[in-house]
Formats: structure tokens, sequence, C-alpha cells
């Protein structure tokens, strides 16, 4: 099972679509589910989904922070990227403009999290933050 912590984005039940038509079971829950509900539920993911915040508007929603110590893979998209970028130390930069369409993603470094995914994939940006370093 892989657990979709939601921010609000606009994409998190296709998310969940798409993992459910992948074999995946996989359910979403509020973005401020305890490390230890997430723990009993035993996921072999989780996804930090997209949303409409910036990590540095006032009471931007953040995770519980204790769910990166479970041993558990975590991928964030979008929003929750930029956040575990700012958690841990990364730069996270508002954007001279907002970026909104289709991009190319440019695989640099195989890996499991690929696997199945061209050398270039299109895909779809929609965000006003970016990430320009990247945390240890």
């Amino acid at each position: 099972m892989i657990a979709i912590l939601d921010f609000g984005g606009q994409y998190v039940f296709n998310t969940k679509r798409v993992l459910n038509e992948l074999g995946y079971e996989s359910k979403v829950l509020p973005f401020n589910v305890s490390s230890k509900s997430l723990e009993k539920l035993d996921p072999c993911g989780i996804i930090l989904s997209g949303g409409p915040y910036s990590v540095y508007t006032r009471n931007a929603p953040v995770c519980d922070t204790r769910i990166f110590e479970l041993g558990i893979p975590i991928l964030g998209l979008c929003y929750g990227h930029q956040l575990i970028a700012k958690l841990f130390g990364g730069i996270v930069r508002r954007s001279s403009k907002g970026e909104f369409g289709f991009s190319i993603l440019e695989i640099k470094k195989r890996s499991k999290l690929f696997h199945g995914l061209e050398h270039r994939e299109i895909c779809w940006m929609s965000h006003s933050d970016v990430v320009e370093e990247l945390p240890n």
C-alpha cells in the first residue's frame, strides 16, 4: 500500500488512480496524519502531494516530520518536493514567474523510482516556487 498525503493538489486522485491501475493499493490521507497512524498502516511508500501553497506562506501545511524517521521511501510531488527540500535545508525560492504547462523531464540518473520510464518524459508542471539546491 502506498499512502498519499493530501496537501490539496489538483492531481491527488489522479495519482491514486494511476497507482491503482499499476496494481498498487493506495490511500489518500490528510497531510497532517500522525507518523504513528502511518506506521500502523504499514505502507511500502509515501507520496507527499502537490498543493496550492508556497512553503513560505504563513501557516503553510507541514506533515508530521517524524514520517521521515520511519524508514519508508518518500516521494514529494510539487509542493511535497519543495517541502522536503525546505525541511532538510535545501534552498527553495520564489520563481520570477509561475510555470504552468507541459515540460520535458530528463532522467539523468536511473533508479527504481524511474523504472519503466523513458530517458525523456513529457510531464505537467504547475508551480511558482522552485528547488534551487537540494539538501544533503
